[in-house]
């Protein structure tokens, strides 16, 4: 499918994807990011119309709102795609010379505008300085996982359990977010304005990059590097600092009291985005955190208590039943589930009193 039928005119005249653009939604978000999975040819295009769209502010309800949106919507009647050339009933397929003189000439006014727009104060807060930054939070229950992208155009998949605060828009020289949990990052490249995920007192910095952070409340952090280079950092004392390249994870307990850099397994770190649920010589306590995540359970257990546990396994897109099975196959345990209640217990009939 070619690239111009999916021009910038495109998304600006998409009333869902301008409303989607202003206001986030987790099914926007599952729409526009699969419909760009299967029209890679249309992203330089779809990002630059969400850059215009966020760079237009349609305001308040009255009359200063409407009047920018009346603005917004004369730039949009500018544009050719939008308002097409009609001949004698039937409409133009192959533009003219003309046409594209005006779309070259719409696009142009287009930028002119929206400089025009900060350059004269019209959209809110220009005269007052730095105008306070609405923070966004998408938090993943357990037992779901979500896509999105940030508003420099980095993807984000966050795993269950998991939680991820940043600003609407950047600003500065850098690009700053919050996590708690669980998620995948792949952060467009901008040397000019460093990217930094924060979780707790560890800072991980890079300027474009892929890479995996796990840091659920509790557990120890893990920091995975899929490509490019990342520096992992302490907030405050004491002192450390980390430089990862691609294939190496860094690992923190006690505040960078015990801290290594290993090499890791690419389908325990990264499986998980894929629906894979992996467990590599687990503990049973680890293995309960992690099942319990991923299909909003509650596990407990009896008498297992005083024995040493090693549990492996893959499971793609599985079951919880068949991750039980797999467990009573492997390590001669029972179990049984209730609604989202599972007991865990030896091969023996369970204490029912």
């Amino acid at each position: 499918m070619k690239n111009d039928k999916y021009d910038i005119s495109f998304f600006l005249s998409d009333p869902t994807f301008i409303n989607w653009v202003k206001n986030p939604s987790e099914p926007g978000e599952y729409f526009w990011s699969r419909w760009l999975e299967d029209h890679p040819e249309a992203k330089d295009n779809f990002y630059a119309a969400r850059a215009i769209v966020l760079g237009i502010d349609f305001g308040e309800p009255g009359d200063t709102g409407k009047r920018k949106k009346e603005v917004f919507d004369n730039i949009l009647l500018g544009i050719p795609a939008l308002s097409r050339e009609k001949a004698g009933g039937i409409r133009r397929i192959f533009p003219s010379q003309t046409m594209l003189f005006r779309a070259a000439a719409a696009v142009l006014f287009l930028f002119l505008t929206v400089t025009l727009f900060y350059k004269t104060g019209l959209f809110p807060g220009a005269e007052e300085g730095v105008a306070e930054v609405a923070l966004v939070t998408k938090h993943n229950p357990h037992g779901q996982k979500m896509s999105f992208y940030l508003p420099d155009n980095s993807r984000v998949v966050l795993n269950a359990g998991s939680s991820l605060s940043y600003p609407q828009q950047f600003s500065g020289n850098t690009r700053e977010v919050s996590l708690t949990g669980e998620a995948y990052f792949d952060v467009q490249h901008d040397t000019t304005k460093r990217f930094i995920v924060q979780c707790g007192d560890i800072r991980t910095r890079v300027h474009g990059t892929a890479f995996n952070v796990k840091a659920y409340e509790g557990e120890e952090i893990n920091i995975a590097l899929e490509r490019g280079s990342v520096s992992v950092t302490s907030a405050s004392g004491p002192e450390a600092s980390f430089l990862l390249s691609p294939g190496e994870k860094l690992t923190v307990k006690n505040n960078f009291g015990q801290s290594h850099i290993s090499a890791f397994n690419f389908e325990e770190e990264f499986g998980w985005k894929e629906g894979i649920l992996v467990f590599r010589d687990t503990d049973m306590e680890e293995f309960i955190r992690k099942t319990e995540r991923w299909y909003d359970v509650n596990i407990t257990t009896e008498g297992l208590d005083g024995k040493h546990w090693e549990i492996s396994g893959s499971f793609r897109h599985k079951s919880l039943e068949t991750v039980m099975e797999s467990l009573e196959f492997t390590s001669g345990v029972s179990y049984t589930i209730r609604d989202k209640e599972v007991l865990i217990y030896e091969n023996s009939e369970p204490d029912n009193n």
